[in-house]
Formats: structure tokens, sequence, C-alpha cells
């Protein structure tokens, strides 16, 4: 009996065993609930709780659970806290935790030298309020206004049945992505501190906003002037739910394919990022993409909310007294970019006599904004007075030449360690080309500013070898 997978529901015991290989989700997130309560599994993905998986499930029952191990319930009738600890099970272990409430995390190393797409479950997490209450999308409504006044109501249902789903490969980043760079130099420098990993490469897929306008009625050319206001089911201290903006002339150029999306890497989207719908706003920065989203508004007025109209600005004041947020403008777009994601800063690395070389490798983007991709990759180890080309290993390739591309490339360099000295340091750089010629020329000293946003300074670690004899 050692070998076999027992779970509780309410007052019941079941043997799932034989049921393991045949569960739709696959093995690994029900593997989660051996030798435990599955509760908050079922309130997590709710579905679970429809009659036909429960009858499924009666059929694996063995036995009765003892009283004393019942689900403790709290006074309202809630299982305590089991949706936190349900996405704690769920969440990875690789993730790199910068903040526990609200959660912000970034992506292990590994998975941005390793994986063109991204892995779902190892994407950067950046929440500004907390996770909001998983929701049941059978009675989730989007709402749709213009101005104060509803326009209309869509059900998760209408977005998947009722329009031709769109797919899109995009490059999430966060504006603050590479700060620690930057507060390395400047320490008061506000905000989390992100190294590189606050970046990921997915596919998106869901309904164009374009479909979505037309089928609200709207003549787009009537509207361009406008602003799309996008709330999230995500509250604040002041019970004010998240809100950002964007231009309605961005969202309807056909070419940007900016979309709210249902599903991610061709999954569901799960509750970390943005479950049940996300605006996706390819090339823009990641606080553009709002996850959670119930309200959408076409509106004469851009997003009132901080995340609008403070937070993410490009503000090189040092004196906070003296700054008129109102004078800056929104950061928008996300911007040409790279890193160096092997080796480590710092490390120490052991290289074999027969084969001695050592690869670089990393992440770069092009000016997603405008969807120019990345032309070339370029190393240095002379602090930028003479560049080498890297190896372009991952791309996308789009068939229609007039597409934009709005992801990134991975990147590798064959260092022949014979040109060093071992057990010295070296530095490496790395500064990203696009394809009109755009590079990374500031120093990270130019790029101060206030928030220790888009930081694109050239990439550098340190690192050095023995050699094994």
């Amino acid at each position: 009996m050692k070998d076999r997978i027992w779970v509780s529901y309410k007052d019941s015991v079941y043997d799932i065993t034989d049921f393991i290989k045949a569960h739709p989700g696959g093995t690994e997130k029900i593997l989660l609930s051996s030798g435990g309560q599955l509760e908050g599994f079922f309130k997590f993905y709710p579905f679970h709780q429809k009659d036909h998986v429960q009858k499924l499930l009666s059929q694996y029952k063995i036995g009765i659970l003892h009283e004393d191990d019942r689900v403790k319930q709290s006074a309202n009738g809630n299982d305590i806290d089991e949706e936190e600890e349900m996405l704690k099970q769920l969440r990875s272990k690789e993730l790199i935790t910068l903040q526990e409430v609200p959660l912000i995390a970034e992506t292990n190393p590994i998975y941005l030298r390793q994986h063109f797409i991204t892995p779902v479950s190892e994407m950067f997490i950046r929440n500004h309020q907390k996770i909001p209450q998983r929701i049941d999308p059978e009675y989730f409504k989007l709402k749709v206004f213009e101005n104060k006044n509803k326009k209309a109501k869509y059900t998760l249902d209408d977005l998947k049945s009722n329009f031709q789903p769109k797919t899109v490969m995009s490059t999430i980043a966060c504006s603050g992505n590479r700060r620690g760079g930057l507060k390395n130099i400047y320490p008061t420098i506000q905000g989390n501190n992100w190294t590189y990993g606050a970046i990921a490469n997915c596919y998106f897929t869901g309904v164009s906003i374009i479909d979505l306008l037309k089928d609200l009625g709207y003549d787009l050319e009537q509207i361009k002037d406008k602003h799309l206001v996008v709330e999230g089911l995500d509250i604040d201290v002041q019970g004010k739910h998240f809100q950002v903006s964007v231009p309605i002339s961005h969202v309807i150029d056909p070419l940007n394919e900016v979309i709210l999306a249902y599903a991610q890497n061709g999954e569901e989207l799960i509750q970390d990022h943005g479950y049940p719908l996300r605006l996706i706003v390819p090339g823009f920065v990641g606080v553009r993409n709002c996850k959670w989203v119930y309200k959408l508004s076409i509106s004469d007025e851009e997003a009132t909310s901080a995340q609008q109209k403070e937070n993410y600005k490009f503000i090189q004041e040092r004196d906070s007294s003296k700054i008129d947020y109102s004078k800056y403008k929104p950061i928008f777009a996300y911007i040409i970019n790279s890193a160096i994601t092997y080796p480590l800063d710092k490390e120490s690395m052991i290289v074999e006599k027969d084969s001695p070389c050592i690869y670089l490798k990393g992440w770069a983007t092009g000016n997603p904004h405008l969807g120019t991709p990345v032309k070339e990759v370029q190393i240095s180890f002379d602090n930028g007075q003479t560049w080498e080309q890297a190896q372009i290993t991952h791309k996308e390739v789009k068939d229609h030449k007039h597409s934009k591309i709005f992801s990134w490339v991975l990147w590798e360099y064959k260092i022949d360690v014979n040109r060093f000295q071992s057990n010295q340091p070296i530095k490496a750089s790395v500064r990203s080309v696009d394809l009109n010629g755009d590079t990374q020329l500031k120093s990270i000293e130019e790029l101060y500013n206030l928030k220790g946003l888009l930081n694109n300074s050239p990439h550098s670690v340190e690192f050095q070898f023995v050699i094994k004899e």
C-alpha cells in the first residue's frame, strides 16, 4: 500500500493511483495533492465541483476520514487561507522571491538561457496588490464602458466562442528590469532590486481588441484619439482597482496585435499571470499588460491611477520635492536591451583542458514598440572599446515582411580561454543592435532616474576560470 496515492475530500478518503495517468491536467499538478486534501485544489479549479467530476471521484472512494482530520473552516465557512496556500504549492520553487506581499519574484537565470519560450510556471511575477481571489468562470463577466456609461458585457464563453482566437508571441518585461545595476551605484533609487530576470517570452492567445471594438459597433477612426482604460480585479488598501490605460491609436493598428488574452503558451491563464483575462500589448512594458481584467472603458481621458499618473515615469530630477509629475509622460514602450545570463557575475568556472572554452549565453531585445527585431548581439572584453559578434541561437521568424517582431532572441558566444589568463577576472559586456542600427549607447550613469526604470546600459559580468589538468 505504500506506493498508492491517497487523498481526502470532505469526509471521505480516495485512492487515485489508477487515475493519475488519465488526469486531463497532467500528472504533475494532481500529484501535488498526494496525501493531502482536495478542497483547495477544487476551489482553485472550480470545474472540479461539477457533477460529472464528483461522480468520477466517487469511484475511487476507499473510506471515511476521521472527523479530526477534516478541513477546518473559518467563521464565514471558507477554508482558512486555502487559496493562498494553493498558489504557494503550485508556484515554482525556482522563482527568486524579492518580496512576499505583494508577491514579486524574478525568473531564474536557467530559464533565461535555456528556454526561448518561457515556461508559464517560471515567468517572473510582479504584483502591485494582493492577488485577487480566483473567480468562477461561470459567474465572470467582462464589462465594457464608454466613459462612465455601460455599453456591453461578455462572458468568458462569449469571448472564446464568438471571436476568432488570435495568438501573438510577446516578450513582456517590467520597466524596472535590471534596476539592480542602477541601485548598485545609486542606492536611494526606489523600487525592487531586479537583476535581469523581470522578463519573459511567451505565446498569448485571446481576442483581438480590434475585433472587440468592431463588435461593439465602433468606427475605429472615430475613436482613435481616445484611451483604452483597463481595470483589474486586484484592489489596493483604499479599495481602488488596479488601473492603467493605453492610447487607442496604438490599439487599433493591426500590426500592433493587441489582444485580451485568456491563454498563455496554449493553456488557460493561471492565477499568478492574470486569470481569467490579461491585456497583452506587445512591445509595451509589463504594467500596461494589465492582469485579472474585468473592465474596459473607451474614455476621453487616460487612467487616473498612480500607475498611470506617477509611478511609471522616467524622471531624472534627484530632488523629489521639485517634481511635478504632470509634466512627465507615462512609460509605455520597452526598450532595446540585453543581458548575460551565463556565467553569473563573480562566478568561478572550471574548464577542461581538452575543451578550453566557455560559452557566454543570454537574451536580447530589439525595439519592441517599433517591432524592429534584433539584428546582432555584440560582446566586448575591453569596456566597449571593441565589439565581437555573438551567435543568435533562437529567434522568431514571421512570414509577412511588414509584420512586427515583439519577441526576444537568445544568443551565445564561444570564448577560447587561451586568450585569457586563468584565475584572473574577465569582464564581459553585451549589447543588442536592432534592424535599424539602434543599440545600447548610454552608460549606467547617464540612465539614473528616480524609479530606476528602463536601464539598458550594456550589461556586464565579471568571472574567472581555472583549467582542470
